[in-house]
């Protein structure tokens, strides 16, 4: 119905205007991935992650790359947003 065709209509505007873009889920695994593989020593207990997103409510929900990063590492260092 119409919700499907919104949906098919925000992948296809997405996929055009952002090509490459991924899910936040698969970001989050390819960065483990890339990690486990180039630092052999790798552990959540001996890396702070360092983020810098925008506070804002828009990228700060359950799901979203921030959160998903803050679970998988634990503490987190924050650099600051759009402003500083």
């Amino acid at each position: 119905g119409k919700t499907f065709d919104l949906c098919n209509k925000s992948i296809k505007s997405l996929s055009t205007n952002f090509p490459g873009a991924m899910p936040d889920k698969l970001v989050v695994t390819l960065l483990l991935r890339a990690l486990h593989q180039t630092l052999p020593n790798f552990s959540k207990e001996n890396t702070l992650l360092g983020t810098s997103f925008c506070p804002d409510e828009i990228s700060n929900e359950k799901g979203d790359l921030p959160n998903l990063l803050y679970e998988e590492f634990g503490k987190t260092f924050h650099l600051g947003g759009l402003a500083g």
